[in-house]
């Protein structure tokens, strides 16, 4: 009875071992995928932060023109910086985009971001507006400069697409915006999205 029921037991501690070496492995990716967005969400949120201070300085550059401050911007400068503005401002954007879609932002703060979006596309405010900019004008500038890619085969090719669809659906949505169901269109499978829920990217 003993010799037979040796063979059992070691049998017994190798399942054992395969399945804790599993949780572990599981364990370790989990975590891993969880700093990893932390460190995504601290590195947008200080980009963001940076642009911040560059609206507040265009805007103040902006009423000191209007007032007729003697050292103020031109209104060349406005202009130009305002552009630069909106292309580092886009390009945050796509990034995020392509962060959330990569599982590297949590779903529920990039519907978030969305929803900034699509508020600013249809309640813009005086302050979201530079030497004639806006998202709405911006946005189809970008879709006019990024789309010009001949390589339609290319992952970052069919980010551009994905992202930019996402923009217009926002901006098409005027009353409300179900923004679960876009995302949900224009991001990664169903699948895929089911897969990572299962490591904490959701």
């Amino acid at each position: 009875m003993g010799e037979s029921s040796e063979p059992v037991f070691w049998k017994l501690v190798q399942v054992f071992t395969s399945l804790l070496t599993l949780a572990v492995i599981y364990l370790n990716a989990r975590f891993g995928i969880r700093n990893k967005q932390a460190d995504m969400i601290i590195h947008f949120d200080k980009q963001f932060d940076e642009l911040q201070e560059k609206r507040v300085e265009l805007l103040v550059a902006r009423r000191e023109l209007a007032a007729g401050v003697e050292e103020a911007w031109s209104t060349q400068r406005i202009e130009v910086e305002a552009g630069m503005f909106y292309d580092r401002f886009w390009s945050l954007q796509f990034d995020q985009f392509v962060g959330w879609y990569e599982g590297y932002v949590p779903t529920r703060l990039y519907v978030y971001w969305a929803f900034s979006r699509w508020r600013e596309f249809h309640k813009p405010t005086d302050d979201w507006s530079i030497a004639g900019h806006t998202l709405v004008s911006t946005l189809d500038d970008l879709k006019n400069r990024w789309q010009n890619n001949p390589d339609r085969s290319s992952g970052l090719s069919t980010h551009v697409t994905r992202f930019l669809e996402l923009m217009y659906a926002l901006r098409q949505s005027a009353a409300s915006a179900d923004i679960d169901t876009l995302l949900g269109k224009c991001g990664p499978s169903w699948l895929r999205r089911t897969g990572r829920r299962m490591f904490g990217a959701y």
